[in-house]
């Protein structure tokens, strides 16, 4: 097994930036010095792309498993590594960190990548929702009209994370996201739907992107808000 257990020393580029922000999602560390990943198998292409980035030959591993009456198809992998365990910590992916999740500012994370961090915490439990329905309005004689779903949100357990979150992509793009708490479980979420901030914010999270990694699925719906909001 080979790989760069340095690439967590010092978050100094686009690429770092971004995979850090979606280890902060979908990775974890654990016991004995492992840390890992996974995600939906669907997107095991993208975690073939972050073993690129690691100049990593580890094995991809796939299950499926039932939950809720749900198949749920994944893939993942782990490495066994002192000194990325550590570093990864020194970054605030902590062990049971959902809870306790902090924003890596400048003592770690240089504010020019904000943008490449965020889009990988977007990429790993962010969602962008775009879709039409017909709606008959009955006091209107039955008539049809076409209605738009259009919304960005993103969830963290993590009050202080969530917040911190909130500001920092309103001073870095003035996308001004609410801040809600879902009546189901009270998990904080933010929520933005109006078309002028959804510009502001995916333009923010794409800018420069070909320098930088991205989750294509996320990209294509991204982009089809973006020109239904510019039309």
């Amino acid at each position: 097994m080979t790989y760069n257990e340095n690439y967590f020393s010092n978050i100094d580029t686009a690429n770092k930036s971004y995979w850090l922000g979606f280890i902060f999602t979908d990775g974890y560390v654990t016991t004995e010095n492992r840390w890992g990943m996974e995600i939906c198998l669907d997107d095991i292409y993208h975690m073939k792309n972050f073993m690129k980035e690691l100049s990593c030959n580890i094995n991809i591993k796939t299950r499926i498993r039932n939950k809720f009456d749900k198949e749920i198809k994944s893939c993942s992998f782990q490495i066994k590594n002192k000194k990325m365990y550590e570093d990864l910590i020194h970054c605030g992916v902590i062990p049971n960190k959902t809870d306790m999740l902090k924003f890596p500012f400048n003592n770690i994370l240089l504010k020019k990548y904000y943008h490449d961090f965020i889009r990988g915490l977007f990429d790993g439990d962010g969602s962008f929702v775009f879709y039409s329905y017909e709606h008959i309005r009955k006091d209107r004689n039955n008539k049809k009209y076409n209605r738009i779903v259009k919304e960005i949100s993103f969830v963290c357990k993590s009050e202080s994370f969530i917040k911190d979150l909130k500001d920092i992509i309103y001073k870095e793009c003035g996308a001004n996201f609410a801040l809600k708490y879902n009546p189901k479980n009270n998990l904080p979420t933010l929520r933005l739907s109006k078309s002028d901030d959804m510009i502001k914010f995916i333009n923010y999270i794409y800018s420069d992107v070909n320098n930088s990694d991205f989750l294509k699925r996320k990209y294509l719906k991204a982009q089809e808000i973006l020109r239904y909001c510019l039309a």
